[in-house]
């Protein structure tokens, strides 16, 4: 799903299946990357050296597309820097976005989930589902079933429902082209 982005001017690359030399030099790249992050904020954060600096170095997103998945192809290897850029990467301007089909230990461990600032959750089997995702005991709303791209998020303590959608440069397969 992620290759739609490849050619985005603005996206670094793309690492897909079956590239275990290229997961290995890009986990080992965000590993010194957040080491010399560190030293250069000198106890701050990027928000800091931001003000500071101006936009100096750029913030960085990573994107795990099915991370349960990830996580059990690399033998879960990476599941320590999973945790420290999930705990530690805002503080260096590295975001840490991931899909998971659930929060658990086959797919996102409590442990890493604990340290996501926002959880959005797409179409779930049931309303316990979307409440462990969302981390709260009661839903007074429940998304409309069947619809791609809808889901709930938590904001500012507040459930609420959205819709969200993929935009393509080219005719959707569904416009017969």
């Amino acid at each position: 799903m992620l290759t739609a982005f490849e050619k985005a001017p603005h996206v670094g690359g793309v690492i897909c299946d079956g590239q275990e030399e290229r997961i290995a030099k890009f986990i080992h790249m965000l590993t010194v990357m957040m080491d010399e992050r560190k030293k250069m904020f000198q106890g701050g954060n990027y928000s800091q050296y931001v003000q500071v600096h101006g936009v100096a170095i750029p913030a960085l997103l990573v994107v795990i597309d099915n991370v349960g998945s990830f996580r059990e192809k690399t033998k879960y290897i990476y599941d320590d820097v999973l945790f420290r850029l999930a705990r530690e990467g805002v503080g260096y301007g590295i975001y840490l976005v991931v899909s998971a089909a659930g929060i658990g230990m086959s797919e996102l461990p409590t442990r890493i989930a604990d340290n996501f600032r926002n959880i959005l959750s797409l179409e779930q089997a049931d309303k316990f589902k979307y409440m462990e995702a969302l981390r709260v005991t009661h839903l007074g709303i429940m998304p409309e079933t069947d619809v791609r791209g809808r889901g709930l998020a938590n904001v500012d303590g507040k459930i609420l429902e959205f819709q969200t959608c993929l935009l393509y440069t080219s005719p959707s397969p569904r416009d017969g082209a």
